[in-house]
């Protein structure tokens, strides 16, 4: 049987949504994010923050009125099976170059660039 880990995704909304008072507005937005899954905010289009939440809505409308208030999009991903949140959240932290986050849940082990290979590569760049 095949097994998604994410089923669906937002890409670069603005955070401004958060702040609509119109109810069907707010209906439709929930509907889409009332959801466990896992998050980016961005600062400008640097990622600034990766996390997670049982329910995407509930998280990223608290990020968006209380805390973190240096972001202003956010892309998120739905993870329906909650016991891989952390695994999801892991990889994004790790394809980041930089964000707020220390890494906290499920770590994966990072490779360093093998020394043979890293000294081939500096050999290879040096002028004559």
């Amino acid at each position: 049987m095949k097994e998604d880990f994410v089923t669906n995704y937002v890409k670069l909304w603005p955070r401004e949504i958060f702040y609509l008072k119109d109810t069907q507005c707010v209906a439709e937005l929930k509907k889409s994010l009332y959801r466990p899954g896992v998050y980016i905010l961005y600062q400008d289009f640097d990622v600034f923050y990766v996390g997670q939440s049982d329910c995407l809505f509930k998280r990223l409308c608290g990020h968006a009125t209380k805390r973190y208030r240096l972001w202003n999009h956010f892309s998120a991903f739905v993870v329906p099976k909650k016991q891989h949140l952390d695994y999801v959240e892991a990889i994004m932290i790790a394809a980041t170059p930089r964000t707020a986050n220390r890494q906290g849940g499920k770590r994966i082990e990072k490779i360093d660039l093998p020394k043979k290979v890293e000294n081939k590569l500096l050999a290879n760049r040096q002028i004559p």
